[in-house]
């Protein structure tokens, strides 16, 4: 079951956050960090923008964000980020008025190749397209697994590679 994000889920989201917010990175490089969503965040992310969760069981067993340009006013990143990607679409002939900002989604251990990331994005992209025009997105360049099945499934477009404090990351674009 897929649905959106109540105030009633905000501790088990932390708590899934506590326990698998570093899933991702390489076991390689210690250095690397990880971006966690706090209990604020995720109460802003249900008010305000579009976080979805699929179930199992009635336990989250994934879920996925999308947010609006606007969440991720006071970081320089994300500023670069969403210039970059305004520039990628222009090249790539891509409409990009009203971007949206994909991620993350995560999908729990026991439950990655068993059906649910599809669902989950399908939905993410329905809902997003009430609101947004285009998702813009980041992967880091070690991740390979990710890029790949949000080329393949999620059918994004890899619009730019580049390099953030020593870190490479892939741009993806999708238009909705």
């Amino acid at each position: 079951m897929i649905r959106l994000a109540t105030p009633d889920d905000i501790a088990a989201l932390v708590a899934l956050e506590r326990r698998h917010g570093r899933d991702e990175l390489s076991s390689d490089d210690p250095g690397l960090e990880a971006q966690l969503i706090d209990k604020k965040a995720f109460t802003e992310l249900i008010a305000r923008e579009l976080l979805l969760l699929s179930l199992h069981g009635g336990a989250i067993v994934g879920y996925g964000v999308v947010t609006s340009e606007g969440f991720y006013q006071g970081s320089a990143f994300y500023r670069r980020l969403f210039s970059r990607a305004q520039s990628a679409a222009k090249e790539l002939d891509i409409r990009l008025q009203r971007p949206g900002c994909y991620g993350p989604v995560w999908v729990a251990p026991a439950f990655r190749g068993k059906g649910v990331f599809t669902p989950l994005v399908n939905e993410i992209l329905t809902q997003a397209k009430k609101r947004f025009d285009g998702l813009v997105t980041f992967i880091a360049e070690e991740n390979e697994h990710s890029l790949n099945v949000h080329v393949q499934r999620a059918q994004m477009q890899v619009a730019d590679f580049f390099d953030d404090n020593g870190r490479g990351f892939y741009l993806l674009l999708k238009p909705l």
